[in-house]
C-alpha cells in the first residue's frame, strides 16, 4: 500500500517522467556517427575498385590525364596563335588537335565534350554485387543519422570524444 502512496503523492514527478522527451545518450550518438563514417569508407573503398574494375588499376589516372593534358596542349596552341599568327603557330595548334583526335579515338570518345559528359559520371558498373551492398549500407546509415539529428530537434550536443567513452559537454 505504501508504494502505491508514493506514486499517488507526487502524480506530476510521474507525469513529467512519462512525458519527458527521451533523446539518445552519448554512446548511441557515437555509434550512429561510426557506423556513417564506416559506411562512407566502405563505399568509397567499393567504388574505387569498381572503377578499378573498368578502367584498369593502373590505366585509369594516366588514361584520363592523358585526354587533360591533350586537351590543354590544344588550349595553349590556340592562345599562341592568337597573340602571334603565323605558319608555325598554326601547325602547332594542327598538331596538338592531331594528337588530341588520336587520344580521344584511342579512349572511345567521339570528341572531348563526350569525354566531359562522362568524367562527372560514375564510371563503376551498377551490377556490382559490392558497390550494391556499400550503397544500401551507406544510404541506410545516412537514414540512422537523420533520424538521430531529428530527436534534438534544436538543441545542440556537443560531444567530447577523446576519451574511452563519449562525454556530453553542451
Amino acid at each position: 500500500m505504501s508504494a502505491q502512496l508514493e506514486v499517488q503523492d507526487d502524480p506530476a514527478r510521474v507525469v513529467a517522467e512519462l512525458l519527458a522527451p527521451t533523446t539518445p545518450n552519448d554512446t548511441e550518438v557515437v555509434g550512429v556517427l561510426r557506423r556513417l563514417a564506416a559506411a562512407q569508407a566502405h563505399l568509397l573503398a567499393a567504388e574505387q575498385r569498381a572503377a578499378d574494375a573498368v578502367l584498369g588499376a593502373e590505366a585509369g589516372p594516366r588514361r584520363l590525364h592523358a585526354l587533360e593534358e591533350a586537351r590543354s596542349a590544344v588550349l595553349w596552341a590556340r592562345a599562341d596563335l592568337i597573340v602571334r599568327d603565323g605558319g608555325r603557330q598554326r601547325r602547332a595548334l594542327a598538331e596538338a588537335e592531331a594528337a588530341l583526335a588520336a587520344e580521344l579515338d584511342r579512349q572511345g570518345f567521339d570528341d572531348f565534350d563526350a569525354y566531359l559528359r562522362t568524367r562527372g559520371a560514375p564510371v563503376v558498373p551498377a551490377a556490382d554485387p559490392h558497390l550494391q551492398l556499400a550503397r544500401r549500407e551507406h544510404a541506410d546509415a545516412r537514414r540512422a543519422w537523420e533520424d538521430l539529428v531529428a530527436e534534438f530537434g534544436d538543441r545542440t550536443v556537443v560531444l567530447d570524444l577523446t576519451g574511452a567513452e563519449p562525454r556530453r559537454l553542451a
